[in-house]
C-alpha cells in the first residue's frame, strides 16, 4: 500500500508514498501510468477477488483508480482521490479487478 520512489541510478530509495488514508484503508496499488505533463500518476487498485494474475498477497478493499500528485520532479507525491468501480455477482461478491490502466495523448 505504498510507492517506492527509487533513484534509477544509484537504485537508491528516495522517498516512500503512503497510499492508506480516507478513500482506502487498503488500496492495493497494482501497475500505473503518468499524465503526459508528468504531474499526476494514476494507479489501478486491486479488489478483493482479483481476476487477473495469481491473487497471492494482491487483494485489496477498493477496486478502482487512484490519481496522486506528483511532486518534486516524481521525488514525491500525494493521493488526491480515488475512482471507484464495481462489478458484483448474483451473490453480493464484489468481482471489480482493474489490472491496468494506460495514459494516451490524444492527437492535437
Amino acid at each position: 500500500n505504498v510507492i517506492e520512489v527509487l533513484d534509477v541510478a544509484t537504485s537508491a530509495r528516495v522517498a516512500t508514498i503512503d497510499l492508506v488514508g480516507p478513500d482506502s484503508d487498503d488500496p492495493t496499488p497494482d501497475l500505473m501510468d503518468l499524465s503526459p505533463g508528468g504531474n499526476r500518476a494514476f494507479v489501478a487498485l486491486r479488489g478483493p477477488v482479483p481476476l487477473s494474475g495469481d491473487p497471492h498477497v494482491a487483494t485489496g478493499t477498493t477496486p478502482g483508480l487512484m490519481v496522486l500528485q506528483v511532486d518534486q520532479g516524481g521525488r514525491g507525491g500525494a493521493v488526491k482521490g480515488v475512482v471507484r468501480v464495481s462489478r458484483r455477482d448474483a451473490e453480493g461478491v464484489e468481482r471489480a479487478d482493474p489490472h491496468a490502466v494506460r495514459v494516451r495523448r490524444l492527437p492535437e
